[in-house]
């Protein structure tokens, strides 16, 4: 099926028929890289850093290694952070005996672990074997995994691409994103044992014809969950930073839906007014006063708007 498809796809490029874009899938193998080495891909392909994970945190990373440690304990040991400063995190491996003639539980420090906020240095005293453990998880989570090569992918193709099934696993990116695409595929295959394919798709009727009502779920269903996302919030309880990402998010599916209006010429005037009158109000309700917000007005939403139904199978292209 797949050689027929190319030959078909041949014959296109020979007749000289434009090029709409590349459907995009692919398969991860177990990665382990170095933050400040996936950004160096990033920098010699050309990727923006945008779509790569947020720059670990050695703080977060050793509370992270204890919580992990300290899961499934038995013979009593526990974990327990004994102080936090500016300068360092101090966590304290802790045997508990129960004193059953005094009614009481007696505990004992056997070692502890402190991590130097300054250095990002984590030092162990004591030679339980526990606090190894505590130390080779630290190591470990300061690397990048394959859930974060896997965000880099989605990231890319959450602003660049639609999916063509709800479940994912296949996207289309349009020909002008397409020296992007390039930079992202040499970044995941360089990071680790990870394949990225892609296949061109020919500018005929039919299969622009799939792309748009595909495009027009996707951005339907988008605009539906961040829609869903502000009516959860509390009017007099929501941060104002938070409303401010929501902004952020309305914003760029806006420019989605104008870059998939001109690739695909997708009827989308009506999702973008939808999308102008949230963010207007958001506007409007972030320079409120406390008082006015008292006023119990909800947050800013549009009229629900019908999903069309896939008339054509993705299997179709």
């Amino acid at each position: 099926m797949l050689i027929l498809f190319t030959e078909a796809q041949a014959r296109l490029e020979r007749a000289g028929v434009s090029v709409l874009g590349r459907l995009v899938w692919w398969s991860l193998g177990p990665n382990s890289i170095a933050d400040d080495d996936l950004r160096r891909l990033a920098v010699e392909h050309g990727l923006d850093e945008r779509f790569l994970p947020q720059p670990i945190n050695p703080a977060g990373v050793s509370r992270r290694a204890v919580r992990h440690a300290a899961s499934g304990l038995g013979q009593g040991l526990l974990l327990r952070k004994i102080s936090e400063t500016s300068e360092a995190i101090v966590v304290g491996l802790v045997q508990e005996r129960p004193d059953e003639v005094a009614k009481n539980l007696d505990y004992e420090l056997k070692g502890r672990v402190s991590f130097d906020k300054r250095t990002c240095e984590l030092r162990r005293e004591g030679s339980q074997v526990l606090l190894d453990e505590v130390e080779r998880l630290y190591q470990r989570h300061l690397l990048l995994s394959t859930d974060d090569i896997r965000a880099t992918i989605t990231s890319f193709l959450g602003e660049t691409g639609i999916a063509l099934r709800r479940s994912g696993g296949v996207h289309f990116v349009p020909h002008s994103r397409g020296s992007e695409l390039v930079a992202l595929i040499a970044v995941v295959e360089d990071a680790g044992p990870n394949e990225v394919r892609t296949l061109g798709i020919f500018d005929t009727p039919r299969d622009r014809s799939v792309l748009q009502d595909a495009a027009r779920r996707t951005l339907d269903d988008e605009l539906k969950s961040l829609e869903t996302e502000l009516e959860s919030y509390d009017p007099l309880r929501v941060r104002d930073s938070t409303l401010e990402r929501r902004v952020t998010d309305f914003e760029q599916l806006r420019q989605r839906a104008a870059l998939f209006q001109n690739v695909l010429g997708l009827r989308a005037e009506d999702l973008a007014r939808r999308v102008l009158d949230i963010q207007r109000g958001l506007h409007g309700f972030l320079k409120q006063s406390p008082e006015e917000r008292a006023a119990n007005v909800p947050l800013p939403s549009s009229e629900p708007h019908p999903q069309p139904e896939l008339e054509t199978s993705v299997a179709g292209f």
